[in-house]
C-alpha cells in the first residue's frame, strides 16, 4: 500500500500540467471543509491566530456581504469541481465544531508598534495532528488538535482608501477565496523565478517555502498570486467575476482526488 501512494505521488507531482505551489504534508483528509464566522472575540482563542501581534477589534460582515461570500465560495469549491469543498457559513456561536473559523477584523486607530493587518491572513494546510517529519519542523510547528484553523479578513485595510483601488466590497471576495487556497495547503504563486517576467508583478519576489513542492508552470491568473490579487485591487489589470483559475481547479481535483 505505502509503495502504491509513493508511485501516485511521483506521477502526480510530476504531471507537467498541473500547476501550483503547496505544502503536500498538510492535505486535508476530508472532502467537505465547513467553515463559521467569529461573532464573539473570545472565539478568536480557540484559534491558531496569533492575536496578541496585532492591534484589533473584532468586526462583523453585513449578512448580505456574507451571503455573497457564500455563494462565491460554494460556486468556485464544489464537490464536481474541485472534489474539496467548503461548506456553513454560520456564526460560531450556532456551529462551534466547524474546522474553520473566519475572523473579521477592524485595525484600532493611532499608531501602534504592533504589526500591520494584512488584507487577510490564514493558517496552511491542516496541523490537525501529533508532530511533523524532521524536515517540516521549522516550517510547521506541532499544533494541538483542539485549535482551529482560521481565516483573518481585515474590514478596513488603509490601502482600501485609495481612490485608485477597488471597493472593500468587490476585494473582499477575492481576498477570502486567496485565504482559503492556503487553508488548502496552497503557498504563493508569485515565489517562483517566472514572476519577475511577469509585467503584472510590481513587488519583490516571495521567499519560497523549503518544504513546498512547485509544480507545473507559472500561473499568471492564479487566486494565490499577489501579481494577479493586487493587479485587479489596484486596477492595473481589468476587473473579472473572483473565480480559481483553470490551473487552480485542476490541481484542487487532482491533489484531492486520490485521497477520498
Amino acid at each position: 500500500m505505502r509503495f502504491f501512494f509513493i508511485t501516485l505521488s511521483f506521477l502526480l507531482f510530476s504531471n507537467p500540467l498541473i500547476s501550483s505551489v503547496y505544502e503536500p504534508e498538510v492535505l486535508w483528509k476530508k472532502a467537505a471543509i465547513k467553515y463559521c464566522y467569529v461573532d464573539k472575540k473570545k472565539l478568536i482563542k480557540k484559534t491558531s491566530f496569533k492575536r496578541k501581534s496585532y492591534d484589533y477589534v473584532l468586526g462583523k460582515i453585513p449578512q448580505d456581504y456574507r451571503e455573497n461570500l457564500d455563494q462565491v465560495v460554494q460556486d468556485q469549491f464544489n464537490p464536481n469541481d474541485t472534489i474539496v469543498h467548503f461548506i456553513g457559513g454560520k456564526d460560531c456561536s450556532d456551529d462551534p465544531s466547524s474546522d474553520i473559523y473566519i475572523i473579521p477584523v477592524v485595525p484600532k486607530s493611532g499608531k501602534s508598534k504592533k504589526k500591520r493587518i494584512p488584507y487577510g491572513k490564514a493558517s496552511v494546510g491542516y496541523f490537525g495532528r501529533v508532530s511533523f517529519p524532521n524536515i517540516y519542523k521549522k516550517v510547521f510547528k506541532s499544533v494541538p488538535s483542539s485549535e482551529k484553523h482560521y481565516v483573518l479578513l481585515n474590514l478596513k485595510p488603509v490601502q482600501y482608501k485609495h481612490e485608485t483601488n477597488i471597493s472593500y466590497e468587490d476585494a473582499l471576495p477575492y481576498i477570502f477565496l486567496h485565504e482559503l487556497g492556503h487553508i488548502l495547503s496552497f503557498r504563493h504563486e508569485h515565489g517562483r523565478d517566472e514572476m519577475l517576467e511577469d509585467p503584472h508583478c510590481k513587488g519583490k519576489q516571495e521567499t519560497m517555502s523549503t518544504t513546498a513542492i512547485t509544480s507545473g508552470d507559472y500561473d499568471p491568473f492564479s487566486i494565490m498570486n499577489y501579481c494577479y490579487l493586487h493587479g485587479i485591487i489596484k486596477k492595473r489589470i481589468p476587473q473579472t467575476a473572483p473565480e480559481l483559475s483553470e490551473r487552480d481547479r485542476e490541481i484542487f481535483r487532482e491533489l484531492y482526488h486520490p485521497l477520498f
